[in-house]
């Protein structure tokens, strides 16, 4: 049953003033826009609104920066895992980390130990500690990462109830497997790419003969089957939940990054449960900058070699004075992942305003329906964008679908909910109708199957019939 929204007192007052003509879609939808309206003017009945709203899919998600900090811990001490007191990494052994020690013991040292670690493996309090957004988000990551791998089936169950009592129905997540990405590893040869002067395309066809001539559809084959496992073994909540795989952008190992590239879309063509590739990492690193047009052309050759296989990509996650980003790589970055890798969505898209083909990108988009993934609090705290340096009120205007997600909500000490609410900060003029529009976004333009989709928008239909008739009923 809807919780009762704190608003109702003056929702019955407007409701009853047009029950007369609210028979008509027209007179229903009218008044589902002047209720938001109202809404909006306090934060305070805008999050009992959006706590309420269907909330379709959340298709930028990282399973490993969903969970909070305190699972985490929680992980930890059932693994007597250890704790570096100074850097705050975890490791399963102290054979990993001479330093380390066993992390029930550095919780018990002092009381503020518990809040210490949260601040390390996440951004809370990241300001007063000294440091930018962008360093203490990734850098966060690698510390607590020991507390995800190994937990996933059960850290996947609990994301999938938040998400059911958050009313979002469907997730798409990126997540890998460690241990099958670190075995292609063995069979990356650094010293033979780097000799290899062949034309782009000649390099890569033999470079993914080599790959399969090593074995690497073994090594998808476990892939696929430990993704089926993670799911087999989640309790969704009745939420439906896909997964992206991805390859890592930030090695100086060219011929590993095509490895993991190549593992990400063999993968995709064996299991149902993953539905989508993707690259991660930040983009503003060196070696990710320096790579990226190489990146781009790999991403695209295995597009044309798998062409059933989709592709999501973060793309124009730069602003300038984070990272190593250089004014001239916020000029194509989205070109080139939309036109050489064939992406149907990127991922962030902030660099939008500095493409040199801005227009035509822009143009693009919205005729070939390829989406951009907006993550609104994660672009505060990584980049320091605000509303009055966001692009996406230049999406909007220029009619590019927009999903609404979260990024990594753990990590972010946030929730879906939170980034409709920045919605109407960033886009104040919006009305309940585009928000509606907005959520739907999150499962037109995800990965499901069309059977999966139309499944889901008619489940999505009912919800949000069940929404609006809660007040417009009272």
């Amino acid at each position: 049953m809807l919780k009762q929204l704190s608003f109702t007192f003056f929702i019955l007052i407007y409701v009853s003033s047009c029950k007369s003509s609210s028979n008509t879609t027209t007179s229903k939808t009218a008044t589902l826009d002047h209720i938001f309206e109202l809404a909006k003017k306090d934060d305070r009945q805008l999050l009992s609104f959006f706590t309420e709203m269907p909330k379709g899919g959340d298709l930028h998600h990282h399973a490993s920066g969903t969970p909070y900090a305190e699972q985490f811990i929680e992980n930890a001490l059932a693994d007597s895992a250890f704790i570096n007191p100074k850097t705050y990494k975890l490791s399963k052994s102290k054979l990993a980390d001479k330093d380390a020690i066993p992390i029930h013991e550095f919780l018990k040292s002092h009381p503020s130990q518990k809040d210490s670690i949260i601040d390390q493996w996440s951004v809370r309090n990241h300001k007063s500690n000294g440091r930018s957004g962008h360093d203490w988000f990734f850098e966060s990551f690698p510390k607590f990462d020991a507390a995800f791998v190994g937990h996933e089936s059960e850290l996947l169950s609990q994301i999938c109830e938040k998400a059911a009592n958050d009313n979002i129905q469907y997730i798409e997540t990126i997540i890998n497997v460690p241990n099958v990405q670190d075995s292609v590893k063995l069979l990356a040869d650094q010293n033979s790419w780097e000799k290899d002067n062949r034309p782009t395309e000649e390099k890569l066809e033999a470079w993914l003969t080599y790959f399969e001539e090593k074995g690497i559809d073994k090594w998808a084959k476990a892939n696929a089957d430990s993704l089926d496992a993670f799911l087999s073994r989640t309790n969704t909540h009745g939420i439906k939940l896909k997964f992206q795989t991805f390859g890592l952008r930030i090695f100086e190992d060219q011929s590993l990054i095509f490895g993991h590239t190549i593992l990400s879309f063999k993968t995709a063509l064996l299991t149902d449960n993953l539905v989508g590739v993707n690259f991660v990492a930040p983009e503003d690193n060196a070696l990710a900058l320096k790579n990226y047009k190489l990146h781009m052309q790999m991403f695209g050759f295995l597009k044309k070699k798998y062409p059933f296989v989709n592709v999501a990509l973060h793309a124009g996650e730069l602003v300038l004075g984070k990272g190593e980003a250089q004014p001239n790589d916020l000029t194509f970055h989205i070109d080139e992942a939309l036109t050489i890798a064939k992406a149907k969505r990127i991922g962030h898209g902030v660099d939008i305003s500095s493409e040199d083909r801005k227009d035509e990108i822009l143009k693009f988009m919205k005729e070939n329906g390829l989406a951009v993934e907006i993550n609104l609090e994660s672009n505060e705290v990584i980049l320091e964008t605000d509303k009055s340096a966001h692009p996406i009120k230049t999406y909007w205007e220029s009619g590019v679908p927009i999903c609404i997600s979260t990024d990594d909500e753990g990590v972010l000490r946030t929730n879906l909910i939170n980034q409709y609410i920045l919605l109407t900060k960033y886009l104040p003029e919006i009305t309940y109708s585009e928000v509606k529009e907005l959520v739907y976004n999150g499962i037109k333009y995800s990965f499901l199957s069309e059977k999966e989709k139309n499944e889901t928008l008619k489940a999505l239909d009912q919800k949000f019939k069940l929404f609006e008739s809660s007040f417009l009923n009272s």
